[in-house]
């Protein structure tokens, strides 16, 4: 997760362009980061408000979604500190936000597809009643770890930004997509789930899959670019390191929109169906 660049030439003119190209660079992510604040927050707060809804009609909190806002609402709150990052780099309290700002990246990136999949399973009879206890001590429990990776990525940095690890995270985000796609393409729905229509299941997946290859898989991708060796040419590939992370970084911000949308089409859409089935077997 290693995202300073090398910016120092031998040349004043040169060393001259660096700067200003880093100056643009942080202006336009710091238009990101306070638009999709701006505009993420209510969303969050919409999101939040359906779920309470989902709570009030009957049904159970899903814990992945609940951990997917809370990364959000953790990256509006820490973005205003990665402002002073960006224009005040010298600045050494900033690094723990530095660090958490990007690895709760990290875990949207695992609780944003795992969000989609418990609704698709919810949909497709995979999640019946009699298995919601399990899986919810499977979510609460993976949840929890993510939560850990937050807390060592302050204390085990290094580890955390090697090729291998950002690999297998990266790995591991595709796939629960890959299941959901399956469940979403060719179901195989149970009779407890006969009300449930497959047609509903293809917003969630279109929602998680654009999120994953347009906003979480190239964020990932470029970390693990960042911590492999240089092959041929320096200069050249630092000058197309630059030129992905005046695109990568700043996109990927547009989760905090992303997020909140997936997590209201699965509440209304998959979980809030399954509330009265639940409640009534209890």
């Amino acid at each position: 997760m290693d995202h300073t660049q090398n910016l120092s030439v031998s040349t004043s003119c040169k060393t001259a362009a660096a700067t200003t190209w880093l100056y643009s660079y942080n202006v336009r992510y710091s238009i990101f980061l306070i638009t999709c604040m701006c505009v993420g927050l209510p969303l969050a707060g919409w999101a939040l408000r359906v779920l309470r809804q989902h709570r009030e009609n009957g049904g159970k909190a899903s814990a992945f979604i609940t951990a997917l806002l809370l990364t959000d609402l953790l990256e509006m709150v820490l973005s205003p500190p990665m402002l002073a990052y960006l224009f005040s780099p010298v600045v050494e309290r900033s690094w723990v936000a530095f660090v958490l700002f990007y690895s709760v990246k990290y875990c949207g990136a695992h609780l944003h597809q795992m969000v989609a999949l418990e609704g698709a399973m919810a949909r497709t009879g995979y999640l019946p009643p009699g298995y919601r206890k399990s899986w919810h001590i499977f979510s609460v429990f993976f949840c929890l770890i993510e939560g850990i990776f937050l807390l060592l990525c302050l204390y085990v940095y290094p580890l955390f930004s090697s090729p291998a690890f950002t690999l297998t995270w990266l790995v591991l985000a595709i796939i629960p997509l890959a299941v959901t796609c399956k469940l979403t393409v060719a179901p195989r729905v149970s009779p407890l789930s006969h009300n449930a229509g497959q047609r509903s299941s293809y917003p969630v997946l279109a929602i998680a899959a654009g999120s994953f290859f347009t906003l979480y898989g190239p964020f990932l991708a470029f970390v693990l670019a960042q911590a492999l060796p240089p092959e041929g040419s320096v200069e050249k590939c630092q000058n197309g390191m630059l030129a992905a992370m005046t695109i990568i970084h700043p996109l990927v911000c547009l989760r905090l929109l992303a997020d909140p949308l997936l997590c209201v089409q699965v509440v209304r859409e998959f979980l809030l169906d399954e509330g009265p089935v639940e409640t009534s077997s209890a």
